[in-house]
């Protein structure tokens, strides 16, 4: 297999890094490769208009101080949260390969190259959203990393959005694996967490009730 490696994980970096290389900042290269641009853009806003919704709903402000996106890809979610106008937001990707274009389209986003399952995040945030994301991390000692890595920049009161997440764990191909609502809560026992539907999964909304930060 050209990106599996012999433990079941797979080399993300790089087939991340050939998908923008190969879309550009077409939608394909972080949304679905076998869809059409058009496809791929009606999936994306009917998300998208239902995450903005629930996040009305719960009272999550995007204009918060600190914002962080994690997984921006082609830059779908970047230009949602840019136009919301939060005091500062930060972008991480696990390849670089479309930051020189993302940055001229928003020169005012702080783009950084991290891959969220093994390098510790810096710095804290009051709203941090993982959409389209997590299924991408495919071993269970890289999920357990990147959701402490998470737990431990989220300011007390802040807000994690994570999705889709399912009923019951599965894997499904070499770059998805479909993490359960209970696997994501065993690590935000004492937070609030919030489950909403969401199609073929939910989303989690967990607030830090902790008294960190």
């Amino acid at each position: 297999m050209k990106y599996g490696t012999k433990d079941g994980d797979y080399d993300a970096e790089r087939y991340w890094g050939d998908r923008y290389k190969k879309h550009d900042l077409h939608l394909a290269a972080s949304g679905r490769e076998t869809k059409t641009d058009e496809e791929n853009s009606e999936f994306y806003k009917a998300q998208a208009d239902i995450l903005l919704r629930l996040c009305n709903e719960m009272g999550i402000s995007i204009s918060n101080p600190r914002v962080l996106e994690i997984g921006c890809g082609a830059g779908y979610y970047t230009e949602i949260f840019h136009n919301l106008h939060p005091a500062d937001l930060t972008c991480i990707d696990i390849a670089d390969d479309l930051f020189l274009k993302l940055k001229i389209k928003f020169p005012n986003v702080h783009f950084v190259k991290k891959d969220i399952s093994k390098e510790l995040l810096e710095d804290t945030f009051d709203t941090i959203f993982m959409v389209n994301v997590i299924y991408n991390i495919v071993a269970r000692e890289k999920f357990d990393f990147s959701m402490e890595n998470v737990k431990q920049c989220l300011k007390k009161n802040g807000n994690f959005i994570i999705g889709p997440v399912f009923e019951k764990e599965k894997r499904k191909m070499f770059h998805l694996h479909y993490w359960s609502i209970d696997q994501v809560r065993n690590h935000f026992p004492d937070y609030l967490v919030s489950i909403k539907k969401f199609n073929f999964g939910v989303f989690l909304f967990i607030k830090n009730k902790s008294n960190q930060f």
